[in-house]
């Protein structure tokens, strides 16, 4: 990754309002780290992004697990 280079990460973004702000920011060329509780519909809607080239990444997370959010926060993409 450049060190220029602009991340996101957006919490509860297999759906609704997290998945169409995921969207918006990856539109714009932004590195976007989707999160979800359920890994299956995080990676689903990370596919979904994927799959019309956009800069996405998905990382699971439920910001209530302390061990999670570490994890996340230690995660390299």
């Amino acid at each position: 990754m450049k060190e220029s280079e602009r991340i996101a990460l957006v919490t509860g973004a297999n759906r609704g309002i997290g998945f169409e702000i995921a969207r918006l920011l990856a539109e714009r060329g932004i590195h976007t780290i989707l999160t979800s509780r359920d890994p299956r519909r995080g990676a689903e809607a990370t596919a979904a992004l994927a799959s019309r080239g956009l800069p996405v990444s998905y990382c699971p997370l439920d910001v209530a697990d302390a061990a999670g959010v570490q994890a996340a926060v230690e995660a390299q993409f």
